[in-house]
């Protein structure tokens, strides 16, 4: 008795002596686990990450800036849960208790959160009674979100899909998001499956994503019933549009050609859609829409070249370490 009192004591000095966390319980949660999710929209960089979710006790992806932040962030969904899942002891999974789960998160309406990301997932709609497209921002939300329809179907039981009667009769229906789905609807009038823009939520089941699918299920005997995206003549000068950010909200820098000034110019693309009068860098801008009139302008410089330039960062505030060749030093120097 006197031995076992005596070991307890030494091991407690021992833990007191060592390094914090070495005795500590393996199986308690991080305190960084309980941290709300920090995608920092200081920095601009767009970057997939996984955090912890204390209250659905579940790792779930958010975007991350890239920069700053805390520890709740993870590369990896293996990597948040071995860090941070604790399941009790009595805890037993299985289908049933999966579906319980779920079972509230079902009647949930579809959040896409506040981050600003574009993720396009599955929600259950119980008035539809159908699995639906939303846009999922990134980080937070609800549990009504689901990666494909198999699985939204699956948790929420969805409703069998209508006859084929009954879908390819519905007219077109957009939903009141704002994504631009380029999608195909079966127009019982003209027998043909026409194009329609679909804003992610809220729509019907004569809305296919390919013109084989509409044929397919609207138009069985095998006869042509697509009618073409664009009417023939001659292309639209590319370099001549109006740049468009786009109804995404990320704020990535890109150059356009503006054709009254003829000079490639900065906007805001907002990370989807738009038109092509879109370039990554002033150069590509210049070699795309070249000017076509007597001004002078400056010519890029050949890749030959590229070795003689200065480093340069660029607009983003992202820490994204690279080499570049210093003509001074001639050494490959990080910056």
């Amino acid at each position: 008795m006197e031995s076992s009192v005596i070991l307890g004591c030494l091991l407690v000095l021992v833990c007191s002596l060592m390094p914090c966390g070495l005795c500590a319980d393996k199986d308690q949660t991080p305190d960084f686990c309980q941290l709300s999710p920090d995608s920092n929209p200081t920095c601009m960089a767009y970057m997939p990450q996984y955090f912890y979710n204390s209250t659905s006790q579940e790792c779930e992806e958010f975007i991350y800036g890239g920069c700053g932040g805390n520890q709740n962030r993870f590369g990896s969904k293996k990597k948040c849960l071995e860090t941070c899942y604790r399941p009790a002891v009595t805890e037993k999974v299985n289908l049933d208790s999966t579906l319980l789960k779920y079972k509230g998160a079902c009647n949930l309406p579809a959040e896409s959160g506040p981050c600003m990301g574009y993720m396009p997932m599955y929600f259950y709609n119980g008035t539809s009674g159908q699995c639906e497209i939303f846009i999922y921002g990134g980080c937070k939300g609800n549990a009504n979100r689901f990666k494909d329809s198999t699985s939204c179907q699956m948790y929420c039981r969805a409703v069998p899909p209508l006859n084929s009667t009954e879908v390819c009769n519905l007219p077109p229906k957009t939903g009141p998001c704002n994504a631009l789905f380029h999608k195909l609807y079966y127009n019982p009038e003209t027998q043909r499956c026409e194009p329609f823009i679909y804003g992610g939520c809220e729509g019907n089941a004569n809305n296919f994503d390919s013109a084989e699918a509409c044929q397919f299920v609207c138009h069985p005997d095998g006869s042509d019933v697509i009618t073409p995206l664009v009417a023939t003549g001659r292309a639209v000068d590319e370099c001549s549009v109006a740049p468009e950010a786009g109804p995404c909200r990320m704020n990535l820098p890109r150059f356009f050609y503006n054709s009254t000034s003829q000079k490639c110019e900065l906007f805001t693309y907002g990370g989807c859609d738009g038109n092509k009068n879109r370039f990554v860098s002033e150069r590509e801008c210049h070699l795309n829409c070249p000017f076509r009139g007597p001004r002078m302008r400056t010519v890029a410089q050949p890749e030959s070249n590229v070795c003689l330039l200065p480093s340069d960062p660029g607009l983003c505030k992202a820490h994204v370490p690279r080499f570049y060749f210093n003509t001074i030093t001639k050494n490959y120097d990080i910056h």
